[in-house]
């Protein structure tokens, strides 16, 4: 700016005018100017400078410097337009802020004016910025489009005029990016108003995908609202907003005295098993924010910087890449993923007809199950393709498949082909309904799975509940010694006098902690309660499903403290609910899969744990003034006041 202000003074001394406009009649779309130099160089033999602006796409290009270049010319052609045609550039005097894209990677900047105000102004349909601070020569400004679209609810605007900047000193692109203006820019030719990605939040809570929702606008408006433009730029939103994902109960805090986990695979992505790589490089650890963040969320915010750039950081399912989610509870960063002992153990067993008991996935029941789950017309076209009688009722047809699966050959056959997509997702769930954590799985469930979990939260919970309990206490005591313990995670010994007291019913065993726990306590009793104790239960649905009887001994009916007051059915219930978005969440990549489902156990956490501390707060205070509910330093809700 000192080089401009500068050489204007040299011009007006020598009364020579510093820029002047001409423009010829043979060009449309450009504008030429002359400005004054004072040197006499071989691009300024008469010791004035050609500018040329096109118009078309809001550039400047100078004789002495390249078109990314910045120099003295163009600023004082700027400043020239600025003062005296300022719709060529159609300048607003109004500040935005912006998002920073390195080549790098994806991070995240912001530019504020000295007073910043509204940027956006429909009448003239004009995203960008004056640059006030910046202007002086060290922000170029390059026009990307003239054809943007704004997407309100109800309103579609169009030929909006965009722009970005480029940083002369560091090279970086700025573009227009501040939702307190009510927009949200997507990828720079695609704007949603905020509004508008709120109402989309409301519609997917309530299990409506964000293309029938943007088809319900399309057809209340008689505007087009495209459904996958609609649902990138809305992912592109949220992976910007500022979430939490504590996943942490009100009640229980960061370290419940009870968990329940089970897997839902009804809810699963399209997937080949036989194309998933890093088996052999996988290890048993993985860093949880390194793949969230750097992997899932950044293949959602690349979108917004072009195709190119969303093919690069496309989430490719792998062995040694993928990730649990756990939110406050977790030990640290780094989490057990041991999916690709999965593919080791089938190795093995496709070898030696010897398996881990474990693994569900690899057991002739179970593909039995997966049979009886599908339409007919599936098991006829598995019954034609294993080259069985495909004629009769479909329990018909899986009877004479099951006959056919005594063959090693054709049992490895028939598994490889049914499963064509991802394992579905297991998730841990306090009493209250508040998911803890929760596993995309690449593989079928495998108890090792659930044990993946709760070896990587930061304290193991004294009562584990599942549906796979027997099986998850033997594979967890095999991963770290007495991981359940004494007895295997049973409530007591299995000799014959607590078997029999178990089958009549009158076995008892007593878990104070669960009873400390699960209540609302006065904020002086600030420690956690302790148990020297870990059991691994059934839930009350399976307890009729064990076949030996030893397994009786882990009915969560024995324990005084849980019986009538533990709902150990939360995981189904939760399932049940999720399952409403299998139509949508079934058709998503890896990466829009992995990252909705998040998203909406957190917004499930947060409805329960409003729903939650609003009825404690509404039942105390109408039997008596306690004072304020607060949390203490374990997360949990606590009471204070004079009345305790």
């Amino acid at each position: 700016m000192q080089v401009a202000q500068k050489l204007v003074g040299t011009a007006e001394q020598s009364k020579i005018p510093v820029v002047v406009l001409w423009e010829q009649k043979h060009s449309v779309n450009s504008v030429y100017f002359s400005v004054y130099d004072g040197t006499k160089e071989y691009w300024a033999k008469l010791g004035r400078a050609v500018v040329t602006f096109f118009k078309d796409k809001g550039q400047l290009n100078c004789v002495c410097c390249k078109t990314t270049k910045s120099c003295v010319h163009k600023t004082l052609v700027k400043w020239y337009l600025a003062q005296e045609h300022p719709e060529l550039l159609h300048i607003s005097s109004k500040g935005s802020g912006y998002i920073c894209s390195e080549n790098e990677g994806v991070s995240v900047g912001h530019y504020r004016s000295e007073e910043p105000t509204t940027s956006v102004t429909f009448e003239t349909r004009t995203l960008q910025d004056s640059g006030s601070s910046f202007y002086g020569g060290e922000l170029d400004q390059y026009l990307v489009t003239r054809k943007g679209k704004i997407y309100d609810k109800g309103h579609v605007y169009t030929d909006v005029a965009v722009f970005i900047k480029k940083c002369k000193a560091c090279g970086h692109f700025y573009r227009y990016q501040e939702h307190k203006d009510g927009i949200h820019n997507f990828d720079d030719h695609v704007f949603l108003s905020v509004r508008l990605c709120h109402w989309f939040r409301v519609n997917l809570k309530n299990h409506t995908a964000v293309g029938r929702a943007a088809d319900i606008l399309s057809e209340d408006s008689g505007l087009h609202f495209p459904g996958d433009k609609m649902l990138q730029g809305y992912l592109h939103f949220e992976a910007m907003c500022d979430h939490k994902y504590n996943f942490t109960c009100d009640i229980c805090g960061r370290f419940p005295c009870c968990l329940v986990t089970d897997a839902n695979r009804k809810c699963a992505f399209p997937l080949a098993l036989s194309q998933v790589p890093g088996t052999e490089t996988a290890t048993d650890g993985i860093n949880m924010d390194v793949f969230w963040s750097q992997t899932v969320e950044a293949s959602i915010l690349l979108r917004g910087f072009g195709k190119e750039a969303a093919n690069v950081g496309r989430v490719t399912p792998s062995y040694d890449n993928w990730a649990p989610f756990i939110g406050l509870a977790r030990k640290d960063e780094n989490a057990f993923n041991t999916e690709a002992e999965k593919v080791r153990s089938l190795r093995t067993h496709l070898r030696d007809t010897d398996f881990d008991t474990g693994d569900k996935e690899l057991t002739e029941d179970f593909l039995i199950q997966m049979l009886c789950e599908k339409k007919v017309l599936d098991v006829r076209h598995w019954c034609t393709k294993m080259e069985v009688d495909a004629k009769g009722t479909k329990l018909e047809m899986i009877n004479s498949l099951k006959e056919k699966l005594k063959s090693k050959s054709t049992f490895n056959k028939l598994f490889s082909s049914i499963w064509g997509q991802s394992g579905g997702w297991v998730s841990a769930s306090c009493p209250h309904r508040i998911v803890y954590a929760f596993k995309a799985i690449l593989r079928p469930e495998s108890v090792r799975d659930h044990v993946d979990i709760i070896l990587s939260m930061s304290r193991q919970p004294p009562v584990i509940i599942s549906d796979v309990a027997p099986m998850m206490s033997r594979h967890g005591n095999k991963r770290r010694k007495n991981m359940f313990s004494p007895n295997e995670g049973r409530l007591g010994e299995a000799t014959a006098d607590n078997i029999k007291k178990a089958k009549e019913g009158v076995f008892s065993k007593s878990i104070p902690c669960m009873k400390e726990w699960v209540t609302v306590a006065p904020v002086s009793d600030n420690d956690l309660p302790t148990s020297n104790e870990t059991f691994c239960l059934l839930d009350r649905f399976h307890e009729g499903n064990t076949k030996s009887d030893e397994e009786l001994l882990r009915r969560i009916t024995f324990v005084p403290e849980m019986k009538g007051s533990i709902n150990s059915q939360v995981e189904e219930q939760l399932h049940r609910e999720m399952n409403r978005n299998n139509y949508f969440l079934d058709a998503m990549s890896p990466g829009n899969y992995m990252f909705v489902l998040r998203l909406l156990l957190h917004f499930h956490n947060e409805h329960t744990n409003r729903k939650m501390t609003e009825a404690i707060k509404g039942k105390l205070y109408t039997d008596i003034s306690y004072g304020e509910i607060r949390h203490d330093k374990f997360g949990r809700l606590h009471l204070s006041g004079k009345n305790l």
